[in-house]
This record gives C-alpha cells, sequence and structure tokens, in this order.
C-alpha cells in the first residue's frame, strides 16, 4: 500500500512537471539533452533544406514550370 502512494504521488509530481515545462515552451517539447552534432562535417541535408527555402522564394520554380 506504502508503494502505491509513493508511486501515485511520483506520477502527479512528474505530470505538473511535464504541464509547467509545455507551458513555458509554448506547448510543445523541447529535447534537454541533444546529441552533439559537429559543425564542419559536410551535411547533405542542411545543404538541400537550404537550397529548397531559396529555390521557394523564387521565380525560378515558375520560369521552370513553364519551359
Amino acid at each position: 500500500m506504502k508503494t502505491k502512494k509513493r508511486r501515485d504521488a511520483l506520477s502527479a509530481f512528474k505530470e505538473a512537471n511535464r504541464l509547467i515545462e509545455m507551458e513555458r515552451n509554448g506547448g510543445r517539447w523541447i529535447a534537454k539533452d541533444r546529441p552533439h552534432k559537429n559543425k564542419k562535417k559536410y551535411c547533405r541535408k542542411d545543404s538541400k533544406k537550404e537550397l529548397s527555402r531559396m529555390i521557394d522564394g523564387s521565380s525560378f520554380v515558375l520560369y521552370h514550370s513553364f519551359c
């Protein structure tokens, strides 16, 4: 019986902490411990993401689709 009360108290504490953190971060989760990312290493994914952002706002897409 004692362990059940303890578990209930811990789960209530964890739930309250989650709600506080969600309010603090605008309703979304933010990772506390992220894996280290090497800045010098070439990352194709990042370069492709930048390219797609550049193309989305340009007139190249319209020109390319009509030719």
